[in-house]
């Protein structure tokens, strides 16, 4: 099996991963019996469920959705993503330390929430990480990274930089909160993208090829909906558009509610494309696959 796949297994969740969460899947074509319903797990998270992670400067928490490591002997997830206040200095406890482990990212990906504090401060450094962080609530945040000038952030748009480059933010609003997306530079890529009802489908796997997705609903009452392509079908002709091609059907979650999470995996092997839409609100899409040659 793929190592990335490998990797899936030993994740940690708020609740062990299971068969696709929704009714009404079915394979046709040469999908076959097994399919994308054997390739294909999923799990549901409820923001209740998340691990709190204190700070260890005491000033906020992060809150753990899911986090994928290859060898247990690492130490365990950091206790912030944001250290950031003014003099807070990184600990054993924080995101910033990474004991024995040299320039290796501690963990394969992570998908966490994390607070803003103003006003704001130095990140800590992750070796061989790249991020992503989307904000969801804070007004007047910004990210000034390396020797670029400082990048607003807007609501809902994410963000990418390296975690091993310098990184200050400022906040200017009393409180904030943010989504982060970590992967280890060396062995996999990630992305994150908003998607709305009114956005067509994204591609969540190449035909069998391994993948991680998550989406993160942003309000009330968001169904995430899965469907596999069949191979050489007319829907495989079109990245992103709906036809009446040869293919399953939508497989739909049960509703998520803000800040719940809808956590994918297609393993590597024999199974089509995978496709995922959101009905009744918005979401935050990530997707995390191997990176195809080493950074």
């Amino acid at each position: 099996l793929h190592p990335f796949a490998d990797s899936w297994r030993q994740s940690r969740y708020s609740r062990p991963p299971g068969d696709v969460i929704g009714t009404g899947a079915k394979s046709e074509g040469s999908s076959g019996e097994m399919g994308w319903r054997r390739a294909l797990q999923a799990t549901l998270l409820r923001r209740a469920g998340y691990r709190v992670q204190p700070w260890a400067n005491g000033l906020g928490v992060t809150r753990e959705i899911a986090i994928s490591t290859t060898d247990w002997s690492l130490q365990q997830p950091p206790d912030s993503d944001n250290n950031h206040s003014a003099g807070a200095q990184p600990t054993e406890a924080s995101e910033g330390s990474c004991p024995n482990q040299g320039t290796a990212a501690p963990f394969l990906w992570r998908v966490s929430m994390a607070d803003l504090a103003a006003p704001g401060g130095a990140f800590s450094m992750l070796p061989s990480v790249d991020r992503v962080l989307t904000l969801l609530q804070g007004e007047g945040v910004t990210l000034a990274v390396g020797t670029a000038p400082p990048s607003p952030l807007s609501l809902h748009t994410p963000f990418a930089f390296p975690g091993d480059v310098p990184c200050h933010c400022v906040v200017t609003s009393p409180t904030g909160l943010d989504l982060n997306l970590m992967v280890d530079r060396g062995r996999c890529e990630g992305s994150v993208t908003l998607l709305g009802p009114s956005d067509p489908p994204i591609r969540l796997a190449e035909p069998s090829n391994p993948a991680v997705a998550f989406a993160f609903a942003l309000d009330s009452n968001v169904a995430v909906h899965t469907r596999a392509i069949a191979p050489n079908g007319p829907e495989n002709t079109a990245r992103g558009a709906e036809s009446e091609g040869t293919g399953s059907e939508w497989v739909e979650s049960e509703p998520l509610g803000p800040e719940d999470t809808a956590l994918y995996s297609v393993a590597s092997g024999e199974h089509p494309e995978v496709r995922l839409k959101v009905t009744g609100g918005r979401a935050l899409v990530g997707l995390i696959q191997p990176r195809s040659s080493p950074s």
